[in-house]
């Protein structure tokens, strides 16, 4: 067993602790061209050195556990005023999703720093997920029921004019339309957006509670 640390949006931190997540899907890189078979499914592969090889997944295999990086709140060097003023009872970090504007304003006035999710070592990691499942599928072809494992809420997707000059199109209200505006917020500026229908890796996952 190996433990990968993957980064999660404040959101999907929030579903993953509400327990409406489930799953998560990673872009393939580089995509697929060839493919063989693994875990008894299609699974790309790459030829290296003379071989043919099975593509692996970055952020862990069946069995392995992910550790779950979210931004975060880092305390500052505390000096004898801070102390005077209750900081000997400061938690060594706090996590963004569970301040509100309050507390946050109250971290800036003491020095702390608003960590985002790359910058977050294992120890202040506060969530263990261990990898049920994966399977490679294009991301158009998530089902209603795996993309309520997603942990989104239900959604219109309505697509005025594509970037790549296909057919306008719309997904009524679901947790399908609900998850292709949440894959957008997240991977449209990078050049992978949902109407780009690439090929993702799917993590199954539960929760490994302490």
């Amino acid at each position: 067993m190996k433990e990968h640390g993957m980064i999660f949006s404040g959101p999907m931190v929030r579903a993953i602790l509400d327990g409406t997540k489930t799953q998560t899907r990673r872009i393939i890189k580089p995509q697929p061209k060839d493919w063989t078979t693994r875990y008894g499914k299609p699974w790309p592969c790459i030829e290296k050195n003379g071989l043919v090889e099975y593509q692996k997944c970055p952020h862990g295999e069946i069995g392995d556990r992910i550790w779950v990086r979210e931004t975060w709140w880092e305390p500052p060097f505390i000096t004898h005023r801070m102390l005077r003023n209750g900081a000997d009872t400061w938690p060594k970090c706090d996590y963004d999703i569970e301040c509100d504007n309050q507390r946050r304003e109250e971290y800036r006035e003491w020095g702390w720093k608003r960590k985002p999710s790359i910058f977050m070592p294992r120890w202040a990691s506060r969530i263990d997920l261990e990898i049920l499942n994966i399977w490679p599928e294009k991301i158009q072809d998530i089902s209603e029921e795996d993309a309520k494992k997603e942990g989104v809420v239900k959604e219109f997707r309505i697509v005025v004019m594509r970037p790549d000059g296909g057919p306008d199109y719309s997904i009524g209200l679901s947790y399908k339309g609900g998850f292709a505006n949440l894959w957008d917020s997240l991977n449209a500026k990078k050049g992978y957006g949902w109407d780009k229908n690439l090929w993702v890796f799917v993590r199954e996952f539960r929760r490994i509670k302490p």
